[in-house]
């Protein structure tokens, strides 16, 4: 029996995973929220996380929507956001080590996030993270994490099968859309409990030390040597 590398992707989401933006995003989304005359306290917006600014609008709103005010919201959402984001901005504690690991093994990375581009970029340039990144794909205008479109297309801008990606990812959302895409998972414990990430292939708890065997483990599979 030998071992043979079967993972050479890997597919980031960004809030909370990347960055510590938890707290900006209900600010920006309880901004934008007030804008339509709407009070929304953090309980009821802190369930959607994982999911693109879209479908919190439409889940919450309801029968108001259109596709005006919709853009609307992402716009001002977005725009909130950044503004909070341009004084302090800081990255997942230990997180780096995870990209300096992949990139070092020559696995080819992307960022899959539910994030607007505007909102994507301001964060990697502001924690200088870009380099890492071969590419960046926005689902802020695809169907919403649980649905596996956008780590499906994040897989394709690499030029990857689904099946050769790992994604990590913080959110049951983001898990059950990585497990959509046939892809496998790490899960970071940074926002959720382990107990609510349990479809993931591996929850990592501490960032600072991570279990570098363990994730090598999920990057390979055995076969008969005379194949």
């Amino acid at each position: 029996m030998c071992y043979h590398p079967v993972i050479r992707g890997t597919l980031w989401d960004l809030d909370g995973v990347i960055a510590d933006t938890e707290a900006y995003h209900i600010q920006a989304l309880q901004a934008a929220f007030n804008d339509f005359n709407l009070t929304i306290p953090k309980a009821d917006l802190f369930p959607f996380f994982g999911t693109n600014t879209e479908m919190i609008f439409v889940s919450i709103v309801k029968e108001k929507v259109n596709t005006e005010n919709k853009k609307l919201f992402i716009k001002k959402h977005s725009d909130y956001f950044c503004q909070l984001v341009k004084k302090n901005v800081k990255p997942i504690p230990g997180i780096e080590n995870l990209l300096v690991f992949f990139q070092q093994l020559k696995m080819k990375q992307a960022i899959a996030s539910s994030s607007t581009n505007a909102i994507i970029d301001i964060i990697l340039d502001r924690l200088g993270f870009r380099p890492y990144f071969d590419q960046i794909v926005s689902g802020a205008e695809l169907p919403a994490k649980p649905d596996p479109t956008v780590f499906l297309k994040a897989a394709e801008t690499l030029s990857l099968p689904p099946k050769s990606c790992i994604v990590i990812e913080d959110s049951p959302m983001g898990i059950a859309a990585a497990k959509s895409a046939a892809m496998k998972c790490i899960a970071v414990t940074t926002s959720r409990p382990p107990s609510e990430l349990q479809q993931a292939d591996l929850i990592i708890e501490d960032m600072k030390n991570i279990d570098i065997k363990a994730v090598l483990a999920m990057m390979h599979h055995k076969e008969d040597s005379n194949n």
